[in-house]
């Protein structure tokens, strides 16, 4: 499932000017789309941005936060729900930022694993820059 946040970076409104300021305050007309993957443990995702800009990682995040992201046949009754990775950041980053794509794959292999027998998932928060 992918989420699209619209985050509007610095949103100033002045209501009251001084009465003799002749100064005009506009509110910035930039804004950041950033968009969340999620990939479940063993699959894997493209992350791609429009031709001329690259990728920021936001937030990353591999293990378990619930029990109804990414729901596995096998997983326990008792899964751990509180575990992660604390390497994913910095894994994830390394691997796509600065980029124009990058593929990215939910892996022990690559994060280690933070709850052993818990079936986990790769969330990554991240936007387009020029």
């Amino acid at each position: 499932m992918k989420l699209v946040l619209v985050l509007f970076a610095a949103i100033l409104v002045q209501e009251n000017l001084a009465e003799n300021s002749s100064e005009e305050v506009c509110p910035p007309k930039e804004y950041i789309v950033i968009r969340e993957v999620t990939v479940c443990e063993i699959d894997r995702k493209k992350l791609e941005c429009p031709a001329g800009s690259t990728i920021k990682i936001h937030e990353a995040f591999y293990g378990r936060r619930n029990t109804y992201t990414c729901r596995h046949q096998v997983m326990k009754k008792n899964v751990d729900v509180v575990c992660s990775s604390p390497k994913a950041i910095e894994v994830v980053q390394k691997r796509c930022s600065g980029r124009n794509s990058c593929d990215l794959t939910a892996h022990n292999s690559w994060f280690t694993d933070p709850c052993y027998s818990t079936y986990k998932y790769l969330q990554v928060a991240f936007s387009c820059t020029k």
